[in-house]
Order: C-alpha cells, then structure tokens, then sequence
C-alpha cells in the first residue's frame, strides 16, 4: 500500500540494470548486532509543510506498514533500541518515536538545540547531540529532557570560533565527532577532524600523542558530511569527507584502534565520481554502492565501487536528475539496498539487489524526495 499522504499517480519505474557489478560484491554477514525490525523514512509533505516519517518493511513487497507520524521538518533520522529518533534541522526538534506501536513518545524541544546537526544515542537515559552554531558537545538526558554542555571543542575551530561540528558514530566505547571547519562565509578552512571522545569520562582522547595537546584525527579529505559507516571487524570508519563540488576530497578511511586516517579509498581527483560524491553504503567488507553528482546538473548516478578505488562506471545502475541522493541503506539479512528515488512525482524507496544492483521492485511512493532513512532494530547498537 502507499502511505498515508502520498500523491496517488504511480509512474512506470524506468532503471538502467548491471549484472554483477565489480564481480558481485558478495554481502558477508557479521556478528549479531540485532534483529532488524523495518526501515524508517522521512520526507517533506508538500501539503503540509512539515515532515512525516513512515515505517517500510524490509522483506517484498516493501510496503509501508503504518500510517506516517508528523515531525519536524528536513529530518534526520537515528535509531536505537527499538526507538527512532527524527531530528529536525527546520525546527530544533527531536521527535520520539516507538518502532514497535510507531506512536510518538515524546518530542523534545529547547533553545540550546538551535543548530542541531546530530544525536548519537548512548542507552535509555543518555544522548549527544551536535550543533553546527555551538562550541561545545550537549548531552541530553533522554528521561529528564535536561541538556548539559559537555565538552568544548572551540580549540578545533577555525578564525570564526566555531568548530562546526557535524555527524557522529559511536564504536568501542568511543564517540567520534565530525569538526568541518567552515569560516564565516560558509568557505572550508582545512584541516578537517574527528575528535574521539570517551564515553565513560566525557573527555577527549589524544590521536597523535607525538604533538602537545591534545590532538584529534586530521582527515586527508575536504569537509565530512553525511554519515559516517564501520566496518564489520569494528576497526574502521568510513567518512564522507567530499565538502563542496570540484574540491577533490572522497570516501575516507580511519582505523579506530591507532586513531589516524588511512586516506581516501575513493578520491573525488581520480574523475570516477563526477564532482561531488554523495551517499554511500557497504554491502560487505571490499565495496558497495555509492552516488554522486555531475557539473551538468544537480543529480544522482548510482554505482558500485570496491575499496580498491574502482567505480564501474558503465553503465549507471540508477540515473535521477532534479537532486542528489543524501542516504542509502543496507539490509543485510535480506541483502537489499535501499535508494532514495526521485524526484517528485516518481520520489520514494527503491529496493535493489545487495549484490547485482538490479531493481527488486518498482518504487514505493512516497510525496516527496526521502529526506532521510534508517534501518531499525529491535535491539542492538546506535544506527
């Protein structure tokens, strides 16, 4: 069924399909990290104006399976514990939700979220959240509602003072922090960083013991954005550190044990990628899926790539033009990718083949292009 909501004309999906793209990238399963439960999207009603969020189910024939919640405008979505939390960039907001009832529990809503970039959760009682207009880290406590400023990172910043922080993963204990660094004028002022941060103590963690101070993870790339993937060992982060078009950055990768970037696996310089990647997912430890964008037009080209920096470019698995993909998602025990289809009227998910690409179904419609996705589980770690 079509969620609640949703423009009602169906367009014939029309997809260029690869077969066995960079020899089929096989999907191996990892440690058991929860039971996965059904893919929440988000997206901006036209008729409204604000956002809705509606739970997809991750097994054929993909459709939605309750009907949409109301939130906050332009979210993001996370999810942990069997919860989705939407966060919303228009409204500073941070919208509850129960995955399993798919009622909204609670929305929290304060002035000291303006700017809301990110919320890493960390169990039932507390949350991070990043702020691109602040200087330091805010933990939320999550049965209170109470904020409490936590960590300065302005000695990260660049001339204007603010670090600008952006998204968040949490691994081993560790809350890794995108610092972007962009000046007054929105110009990015290099280096760009992930700051580690223990959970336990609430204090910075030194990556580069051979300089005084304490010292983030500089990243070889241009601003990070997005965000950020593990690896299935645990011992990796993959970092979207692209920033602007025609500024050369690429898919990048830190180990997380030594705290220093492995360089970028995927570089924009290589001319593989067009001028800006976007989006990009894992569908097994040597490659996956990723999206960018061209300088003909806003777009979205669809392809597979390995870490060994290939892209197989010919031909496109899926070509959109009108927007750029922001997210893409993996489903592991069922071995689908889903894809942010568009634009309007043809926006909406689009599940394809883990492993070949191939379009599995035509697109579930939504009214407009998903701002956001998440694969949610019943139990297990932050997604």
């Amino acid at each position: 069924m079509i969620c609640k909501s949703l423009l009602g004309v169906i367009v014939a999906l029309s997809v260029v399909a690869v077969t066995a793209p960079l020899g089929a990238i096989a999907a191996e399963k990892p440690e058991d990290t929860g039971r996965a439960e059904k893919l929440a999207v988000s997206w901006n009603d036209p008729e409204s104006g604000g956002g809705v969020v509606c739970p997809l189910s991750l097994e054929p024939p993909w459709n939605f399976v309750a009907a949409p919640l109301q939130i906050g405008a332009s979210a993001v979505l996370r999810s942990a514990d069997g919860r989705v939390y939407a966060l919303s960039r228009a409204d500073d907001t941070i919208t509850v939700i129960d995955a399993d009832a798919w009622v909204i529990t609670r929305v929290f809503a304060a002035e000291q979220f303006h700017g809301i970039e990110d919320i890493a959760v960390v169990d039932g009682n507390r949350a991070y959240i990043t702020r691109s207009t602040a200087t330091h880290l805010l933990r939320l406590d999550l049965e209170t509602g109470a904020t409490t400023e936590v960590l300065d990172l302005s000695f990260l910043a660049d001339d204007d003072g603010i670090p600008e922080m952006g998204m968040m993963a949490i691994q081993r204990g560790r809350l890794f922090i995108q610092i972007r660094r962009l000046d007054e004028g929105g110009y990015f002022s290099p280096p760009a960083y992930l700051a580690v941060m223990d959970i336990a103590t609430e204090q910075l963690i030194d990556a580069d013991h051979q300089r005084p101070g304490i010292q983030p993870i500089e990243l070889l790339g241009t601003f990070p954005k997005h965000k950020m993937q593990q690896s299935e060992r645990g011992d990796r982060l993959y970092v979207s550190a692209t920033g602007i078009p025609f500024d050369d950055g690429g898919l990048e990768a830190v180990d997380t044990v030594r705290l220093r970037s492995l360089g970028l696996v995927v570089a924009e310089a290589d001319g593989q990628v067009g001028v800006d990647l976007a989006s990009f997912v894992f569908v097994g430890p040597h490659g996956g899926f990723l999206a960018y964008t061209t300088d003909i037009a806003v777009s979205s080209h669809l392809y597979p790539f390995s870490l060994t920096g290939e892209v197989d470019e010919i031909p496109p698995i899926n070509t959109r033009v009108g927007y750029t993909a922001s997210v893409l998602a993996f489903d592991r025990p069922s071995n689908v990718v889903f894809y942010p289809d568009g634009p309007a009227p043809n926006a909406g998910v689009l599940p394809l083949d883990g492993t070949t690409g191939q379009p599995l179904a035509k697109t579930v419609r939504t009214s407009a292009i998903p701002t956001d996705f998440v694969i949610v589980l019943k139990s297990g770690r932050f997604q």
